[in-house]
């Protein structure tokens, strides 16, 4: 008897727990929900473009009007920001593929939506310089 009488109390407490949890007041000032927020979920990135070059990527994507930085991805991992629209990732392995994306940043350090994905594979070899 208790038993049951304790598990409809944890039930009732678990239901109004969770029903004040939706009307809190959003304070988090990121939150783009929050009425006070300056935070902007930009958009990804469009024209992002991968050059395999030898042991190296470079990439390039059109610049989003906001955005203060780009965050760059190899494989779903974040590697580096950049404050320009292009960037070079060296130390490659020759000869894998690689898969990038780039997501904008606003000015309140929210980040955005990665790019849709490009890949690209570096050249395997040795870069051979010339000169006279």
């Amino acid at each position: 008897m208790y038993r049951r009488k304790y598990k409809g109390i944890m039930i009732l407490s678990l239901c109004i727990l969770v029903t004040l949890s939706c009307e809190r007041e959003r304070i988090n000032p990121l939150d783009p929900e929050n009425p006070n927020s300056d935070a902007v979920v930009l958009p990804p990135p469009t024209g992002l473009k991968a050059i395999p070059d030898y042991g190296t990527v470079i990439l390039t994507w059109d610049a989003v009007t906001d955005a203060v930085r780009y965050q760059i991805y190899r494989d779903d991992e974040q590697i580096t920001t950049n404050e320009t629209t292009n960037y070079e990732d060296t130390g490659l392995t020759p000869g894998q593929e690689y898969k990038y994306q780039v997501a904008s940043v606003h000015s309140s350090g929210l980040g955005g939506h990665k790019s849709d994905p490009v890949y690209a594979t570096p050249i395997k070899g040795a870069r051979v310089k010339y000169s006279k």
